[in-house]
């Protein structure tokens, strides 16, 4: 079984982010490639189409609905911690490619009551070259996410000589939240239940057409389909565990991106943990028993 996804950025940095995001959440049952928006001139390369917020709207605009995924991705936990410690009445400056996406950084920020710092937003792609570097050079703090902030963006030979001796950077990978990352999650098993189901169903009808009239089958025909059957189903079963295994991936990364759950035992605790707790959890807990009903139908 093959998935197609294609993940979406305004530029590549943010498109690879997206990529990774899209695996931490499915693992490896599908194959992902990252292109930027500009590129997309229709639908027709991938299954499923996914960006991030920012690039909702330029995207539908080529990719039918039924194509697009959105995933929400924000900083983890830790990088709000570290963000809540700059000192009251400090300027913060929020470096990023588009203005949208600082402007939505910011209002995480301040729905997270870190206010004691004033907001500044450097938009590199959106801000005249003079207005970035003036603002750089002033930068005492400058927090932003991904590799916008590292070598690649921040620190290469373009900025970096405007960056001030003291300047404190602090830089975090983000992740889909929950609610996004389930309806990801939803939409592929959705998917894999589609496809697993219309080829069990063309091998069924192929077992048909080799049984005889009297009720004898070619036998080597017969051995073949029927392995073919199991052949799905055992394909179906893996992704379904892969999708299980990876949701508690998800749910661990919005704490920290370096959380990595490593065994069964440790995935079950977690699930039992997040069965027994309120709130957006439950939505998880849905979407994993949602899994379990798709994959029991097709034994």
């Amino acid at each position: 079984m093959c998935l197609n996804i294609v993940a979406v950025g305004s530029n590549k940095l943010i498109a690879e982010e997206v990529l990774n995001a899209v695996k931490v959440i499915i693992g490896d049952i599908a194959s992902i490639t990252a292109v930027t928006t500009a590129s997309v001139q229709n639908d027709s390369a991938g299954d499923f189409f996914i960006c991030a917020v920012t690039q909702k709207e330029p995207l539908s605009k080529v990719v039918s609905p039924e194509k697009l995924i959105v995933l929400d991705l924000r900083p983890t936990l830790e990088f709000f911690v570290q963000v809540s410690r700059i000192p009251a009445g400090e300027t913060v400056y929020i470096f990023n490619s588009n203005i949208n996406y600082a402007q939505l950084l910011k209002a995480s920020c301040e729905s997270l009551n870190i206010r004691q710092v004033n907001f500044v937003p450097i938009a590199y792609e959106d801000m005249p070259s003079e207005e970035v570097i003036s603002k750089l050079r002033q930068a005492r703090h400058i927090i932003g996410v991904g590799k916008l902030v590292e070598r690649e963006v921040l620190l290469s030979e373009r900025y970096k000589p405007y960056l001030r001796s003291d300047v404190k950077i602090i830089g975090n990978t983000r992740v889909a939240t929950m609610q996004s990352a389930c309806f990801l999650i939803q939409r592929v098993t959705e998917y894999f239940h589609t496809l697993v189901s219309k080829k069990i169903a063309g091998l069924v009808a192929d077992l048909k057409q080799v049984a005889t009239p009297n009720g004898n089958q070619n036998g080597d025909e017969f051995i073949r389909i029927t392995a073919e059957i199991e052949k799905v189903i055992a394909e179906s079963n893996h992704a379904s565990v892969a999708l299980r295994n990876n949701i508690m991936r998800s749910f661990a990364a919005q704490i920290s991106w370096n959380i990595v759950m490593e065994t069964k035992e440790e995935n079950s605790e977690l699930s039992r943990q997040m069965s027994e707790s309120d709130g957006n959890n439950g939505e998880i807990v849905k979407v994993l028993k949602n899994i379990d009903f798709l994959s029991d139908n097709l034994r």
